[in-house]
């Protein structure tokens, strides 16, 4: 047996349909394997950017803010520099501590404006621009007015606090009446 040489022969336009389809065929598969592929990239890519965008514009808005701000804060340190000295904050605050007194029916035989001075305990930049004024202050009453006295100082929106306090009983424990040693401070920037 001789062997038969098959060859398929198209006609013209069959082969011209073959080559479509086959072109068909691998423009499908380039679709699908290379280009979809691609375009998904560069469609998270483009999300990827937007979302980097916002983020710099939103960043960008808070520094232009943040730079309004230290030169509203700079014009702030240049007024107050000019219009307060240590002088009249430690008067100011000696003039709230007699007020809080009062108000709490506590006697004050003593009230006098204790040291200025930067902040001890401060770190930092800020620790250069913050002054501790301090008073000194004796008491003498009962108790009750003096609580009354701790609490407006506490609850005080001049930021005061008591640094230290001595508290003793001045004469007989029946006559209620307590003496005390109060060193109040403030805290300010300059």
């Amino acid at each position: 047996m001789a062997k038969q040489k098959s060859s398929l022969k198209l006609a013209g336009r069959e082969q011209w349909l073959a080559t479509v389809a086959v072109v068909i065929v691998l423009l499908c598969v380039a679709d699908y394997f290379v280009l979809r592929p691609i375009l998904r990239r560069l469609n998270h890519l483009d999300t990827q950017t937007r979302q980097v965008r916002e983020e710099v514009s939103y960043n960008v808005k808070i520094l232009k803010q943040k730079d309004q701000v230290d030169n509203e804060w700079r014009g702030v340190q240049d007024k107050l520099k000019q219009t307060s000295t240590p002088q009249m904050h430690q008067t100011e605050m000696v003039a709230i501590i007699d007020k809080l007194a009062s108000d709490a029916g506590l006697t004050l035989p003593k009230l006098a404006e204790g040291d200025v001075g930067p902040l001890a305990s401060g770190h930092g930049s800020m620790a250069e621009t913050l002054v501790e004024y301090v008073v000194n202050v004796e008491s003498e009453g009962p108790l009750v007015p003096l609580i009354k006295f701790l609490h407006g100082i506490q609850d005080h929106s001049g930021v005061l606090r008591v640094r230290r306090m001595t508290l003793a009983p001045k004469g007989k424990p029946e006559a209620n009446v307590t003496r005390g040693s109060i060193e109040i401070t403030r805290v300010l920037a300059e």
